[in-house]
C-alpha cells in the first residue's frame, strides 16, 4: 500500500491529469447550469421553448447512427494477429459500407422531416424557412460524425490504435 500511495503523491502526470479532469468537470457542470436561465433571460421563454425542441429532433433520430466502429475495430486487431490481411480488408470495407448505409438512412429521415412536416409556429416569432434552415444545420452537425467513424476506422485499419 506505500508504493501506491507514493505512487500517487509523488507522479506529476497524474496529478496534473486529475486537476485538468477536475477543471474540466468543473466548468461543464457550471455552463449546464447557468446557461438556460441566461438563454430564458436574453431570449424569452418562447424562442428558448422553441430552441430546445429544435435542439430534440436530430437527436430523437440518433437511433438509426449505429456504431459499427467498436466491433470492427476489436475484429480487425484480432485478424491483424493472425496476420490475415485478406480478412482485415473485407472486415473494413464491410464496416464502411454499414456506416455508410446507417448515416444515409438517418440522412434520409432528417429529410423526410425538414421537407415533409409542417412548422407553423402561431405567433410571429420565427418563419417556416428558418426553422428549417435550423433544422437543415442541426442535422449537418449530426453528419459530421460520419466523417468522424470513417476516420477512427480508417485509423484502426493502419494500425494506429
Amino acid at each position: 500500500m506505500t508504493k501506491l500511495s507514493e505512487y500517487l503523491f509523488t507522479n506529476t502526470k497524474l496529478k496534473k491529469n486529475s486537476f485538468s479532469f477536475l477543471l474540466n468537470f468543473l466548468f461543464n457542470f457550471l455552463f449546464q447550469i447557468g446557461f438556460p436561465p441566461l438563454m430564458i433571460f436574453f431570449w424569452g421563454p418562447e424562442i428558448f421553448g422553441l430552441i430546445i425542441f429544435l435542439l430534440t429532433i436530430p437527436g430523437s433520430l440518433s437511433f438509426l447512427l449505429l456504431n459499427f466502429n467498436s466491433a470492427s475495430r476489436q475484429e480487425m486487431l484480432r485478424e491483424k494477429v493472425k496476420k490475415d490481411l485478406s480478412i482485415v480488408n473485407q472486415i473494413y470495407s464491410n464496416s464502411f459500407v454499414l456506416i455508410l448505409i446507417s448515416y444515409l438512412l438517418y440522412f434520409l429521415a432528417a429529410m423526410f422531416i425538414i421537407f415533409f412536416f409542417n412548422f407553423n409556429i402561431s405567433k410571429d416569432l420565427i418563419s417556416t424557412g428558418e426553422i428549417r434552415i435550423i433544422l437543415i444545420l442541426l442535422f449537418l452537425s449530426y453528419l459530421i460524425r460520419f466523417f468522424e467513424s470513417i476516420y477512427s476506422l480508417k485509423i484502426s485499419y493502419f494500425g494506429n490504435y
